[in-house]
């Protein structure tokens, strides 16, 4: 079979691995809410140089890297996307392949952040109606004017993540041309290329938002071809685990800024990737379609975009001064955030996400 075009458009162990990134970004948070001094005393700071009382939480946030999942969604969205081009591509112009693309990928990504967006400005509203206080202020227009990605508001992190999916979308566009017409060198060359843009940003038209990721998304492009299959398709076990290693333990190793460090963080995460979806046989990909990942899979977007107005919640309910947190109270904030977060997220995918994927649908087949 062609790598290519995979039959139905997905990949159960990559929907797996999106879910428990997602609920990795939840302690991870966790971890970092209540200590925020935790990111320059612990985080940024390689694990050789810490003293041994911090190395624990150094492996917690090792482990739980919030910033390694965002890159893992990344790598995916490239992986995918590109399935997606190509299958789009077969018999037609590129006009409307541009044309479906686009509306697609809107309606992909506004229509969850409108519907959280507005659960986050009325929870707000009526927090601060009742007297409430410690939940951040949101006003109608903030709300609005991020959820179409136009400015984002402090009050909520993921929508940055978000964005730079949306300004990614005519570079994976591109990539996906560049690949049709040059082949696997060509998309090579976009990689390459892409590298430059870390420290010139006019490689990129001076896009700052998209300058550090670039990379991570050509790179996903690259593990859905069949080069990546003939490099990655004998992978063992263990090898998806000796990358996932590398990936998590590269920018923790290392001081965090560096440009290094992120480029091999980037390059074993899409091996990876490549590894699950190139042998979905392995005992890791078979355990990503068991049913909790295959179910926080499947939710993950809503549960990604969600979480973040339970976890304001939970801190307004619960104010804690730094000092008093103790041992592991940051895995029951992470478990409390999941369980508030969960029943929202699946109503949000199955009235939300799935009308809105539909409906996109049905456009996409008025153009053909």
């Amino acid at each position: 079979m062609n790598p290519a075009s995979p039959p139905g458009g997905r990949f159960a162990a990559l929907d797996g691995l999106r879910g428990m990134a997602a609920l990795s970004v939840t302690f991870f948070h966790a971890i970092l809410y209540y200590q925020p001094a935790l990111q320059d005393r612990v985080m940024n700071v390689p694990a050789q140089q810490l003293a041994a009382a911090d190395l624990p939480m150094k492996i917690m946030l090792t482990v739980f890297d919030g910033e390694a999942a965002v890159i893992c969604f990344y790598i995916l969205s490239g992986l995918v996307l590109h399935h997606s081009l190509m299958r789009m591509a077969a018999g037609a112009g590129a006009w409307r392949v541009a044309a479906e693309f686009f509306w697609r990928r809107a309606a992909r990504l506004i229509p969850a952040m409108l519907s959280t967006m507005l659960f986050l400005w009325l929870v707000a509203w009526l927090w601060t109606a009742s007297g409430g206080s410690g939940f951040p202020p949101v006003s109608l227009e903030a709300a609005l004017k991020n959820a179409f990605l136009l400015e984002i508001g402090n009050f909520h992190g993921p929508s940055r993540s978000v964005q730079i999916e949306a300004v990614a979308t005519p570079f994976l566009l591109a990539g996906a041309f560049i690949y049709l017409w040059a082949g696997f060198s060509g998309l090579l060359a976009m990689a390459l290329v892409s590298l430059l843009a870390l420290q010139n940003l006019w490689v990129v038209f001076s896009i700052p938002l998209i300058a550090p990721y670039l990379f991570a998304f050509v790179c996903g492009m690259l593990a859905a071809t069949p080069q990546a299959a003939a490099l990655f398709g004998t992978a063992s076990g263990r090898a998806v685990f000796m990358w996932l290693a590398v990936g998590l333990g590269a920018r923790h190793l290392a001081p965090h800024q560096s440009l290094t460090a992120l480029i091999v963080q980037v390059g074993a995460l899409a091996a990876m990737v490549a590894c699950l979806r190139h042998v979905p046989g392995s005992w890791p990909a078979r355990a990503l379609t068991r049913p909790l990942p295959a179910f926080l899979g499947r939710i993950s977007y809503s549960y990604y975009l969600l979480n973040v107005v339970a976890i304001h919640v939970l801190v307004a309910l619960v104010p804690v001064e730094p000092a008093s947190i103790k041992g592991l109270t940051w895995v029951f904030f992470g478990m409390a955030a999941f369980i508030l977060t969960v029943p929202f997220a699946m109503l949000s995918e199955r009235f939300i996400e799935r009308p809105s994927i539909r409906l996109s649908h049905i456009f996409a087949r008025r153009i053909a």
